[in-house]
């Protein structure tokens, strides 16, 4: 369901990628099972933000932090482990950058974009798949600030990795 639903995001179809990701939700709240719960949300906020819903959004992402914040309060006795995706780096930073972005404020959303790549290990060396769409995000923030450099160089990364032979 989840592949569904971020095929359906990356084709710009934004009201189908929201029913997919609101469905996998609803799953996740009866399955009470945080991890799946957190793609939900993560791909459910982009999804409301790319059909221009930004107010439903926002109540998205306020869910996604309660839960990001919960798991990382150490509250949780059982925290989901959000970093241990195959597919995209799941972070609140990524979702507060996109808010930035919607809102014009580029500078914002740059920052918090090279938050995440900090702490997945980017500027050490660290080139995980997953970093894939943070890296397009990154080249689009980079843009927006005027840096065309280091956007054609966070783009390239990202073309690196998903050209990257798997075998």
């Amino acid at each position: 369901l989840i592949h569904y639903g971020h095929a359906a995001l990356y084709q710009g179809d934004a009201d189908s990628a929201r029913r997919y990701f609101a469905i996998l939700n609803d799953q996740a709240q009866a399955d009470k099972d945080g991890y799946w719960g957190g793609r939900a949300l993560f791909g459910l906020a982009q999804a409301e933000l790319m059909g221009g819903r930004v107010a439903d959004a926002k109540k998205t992402v306020g869910t996604f932090r309660k839960l990001w914040n919960d798991i990382h309060s150490g509250r949780m006795v059982h925290p989901p482990n959000l970093k241990n995706t195959d597919d995209q780096i799941v972070d609140i930073n990524t979702l507060d950058a996109l808010i930035a972005m919607n809102a014009g404020d580029t500078a914002q959303a740059n920052t918090l974009i090279q938050n995440t790549l900090t702490a997945y290990g980017y500027f050490t060396g660290k080139r995980k798949a997953i970093l894939h769409s943070t890296l397009m995000l990154a080249a689009q923030t980079e843009l927006a600030v005027g840096h065309a450099d280091s956007s054609l160089a966070f783009a390239r990364e990202a073309r690196k990795i998903a050209t990257r032979d798997s075998l």
